[in-house]
């Protein structure tokens, strides 16, 4: 009777298992290749859009300058962000950018920095952002082997600006005003004896012209009533009653409130703020008109206040507390005009 040689077949059988293992490996090794490179290639275009519409708002800014608008800035702006990201040229470029408008739509085929101008302005054919396709690529491990040495891909995302009309919630009712912040950094504001005397004072406001202790108690209370009172004292009274939105815009007025207001209720409130670390929104002005009682502070910008403390005795009556962001997550602006193009804009990724 003839025994059957095995000899030799489970180095064989051992062999081959290796060699799928391996296969395996270096299939995962690839798939994490390809997902990382997809992975830096979003987050470079999801950067570089934002950061080549910001600049959009900045070169359109210079219109009537010279040096005026610059193409190349914008496009060296995503290049930086794209490099930051891990995205380097290897051949060709690693970015294609394209100029949209308010709808998304790419205003043409031509990339940044080839049309020559960039195309500022309000209305059709005038750029609001870009669209960015970023291009990203690994070493291949098992693709090598079959001849594909490099791994691609791609991603796309856009981003577009508008100005902000108005904040998202209601204000409290003092200002200071718009210069220099250092966020997260304490700060102590004095207020304000006549209007605009330094740019580190403050100044009480009244939303409706109510200049008096009860109205800002009424101001201070959460959630603020800037929404129920405000009106423009730069609009006519008629305009006001029959079509007031009762919104504080960039470029409104806000009418001044001066002197101590110290009261009870008003240290309660503060008081409340304080142990909350209330994220206080309020505006700040870059130019006043009047002087006094009849002071109104020109809306420039929006900022978050966190109040640490404040001292309403002596002649050096202030508060102290800290600016933590500003706030640039309003509302925008419907039915863009050039004439409202000046003031707070926001910088968002669209679809």
């Amino acid at each position: 009777m003839f025994r059957k040689n095995e000899n030799g077949q489970a180095i064989v059988i051992m062999a081959i298992g290796l060699v799928v293992l391996l296969a395996f490996a270096a299939l995962a090794i690839d798939a994490g290749n390809i997902y990382t490179a997809k992975r830096e290639a979003q987050n470079a275009a999801d950067a570089a859009a934002m950061a080549g519409t910001r600049q959009i708002v900045l070169e359109c800014a210079k219109q009537g300058l010279n040096p005026g608008p610059n193409e190349a800035n914008i496009r060296n702006k995503m290049l930086e962000m794209t490099a930051a990201n891990n995205i380097v040229a290897s051949e060709g470029t690693p970015v294609q950018a394209y100029y949209i408008d308010e709808n998304g739509t790419r205003l043409s085929e031509s990339e940044v920095g080839a049309l020559g101008a960039v195309p500022c302005g309000c209305g059709a054919g005038t750029a609001r952002g870009v669209e960015v396709v970023a291009s990203n690529s690994k070493q291949s491990f098992l693709a090598g082997l079959l001849g594909q040495e490099v791994l691609g891909t791609s991603a796309t995302a856009k981003a577009r600006y508008a100005p902000v009309a108005e904040v998202g919630s209601d204000l409290y009712p003092f200002t200071r005003r718009d210069m220099t912040i250092e966020f997260n950094q304490l700060v102590t504001l004095r207020i304000l004896d006549d209007a605009d005397t330094l740019p580190g004072s403050f100044g009480w406001l009244t939303w409706n012209g109510d200049n008096n202790i009860p109205n800002l108690e009424e101001s201070l209370t959460p959630p603020g009533d800037s929404s129920i009172k405000y009106y423009n004292p730069g609009e006519p009274s008629d305009w006001v009653a029959d079509y007031g939105d009762k919104q504080v815009t960039v470029g409104d007025w806000t009418q001044g409130a001066p002197g101590n207001k110290n009261s009870n209720q008003v240290r309660t409130l503060l008081d409340w703020h304080i142990a909350h670390q209330t994220e206080m929104i309020i505006p700040l002005y870059d130019a006043v008109a009047g002087q006094g009682s009849h002071s109104n502070y020109r809306v420039a910008s929006f900022a978050a206040f966190q109040l640490q403390s404040y001292d309403f005795t002596g002649q050096d009556k202030s508060m102290t507390g800290k600016f933590v962001r500003w706030v640039t997550n309003g509302n925008w602006a419907a039915g863009v005009t050039c004439a409202a193009e000046d003031g707070l804009y926001s910088v968002k990724l669209t679809p």
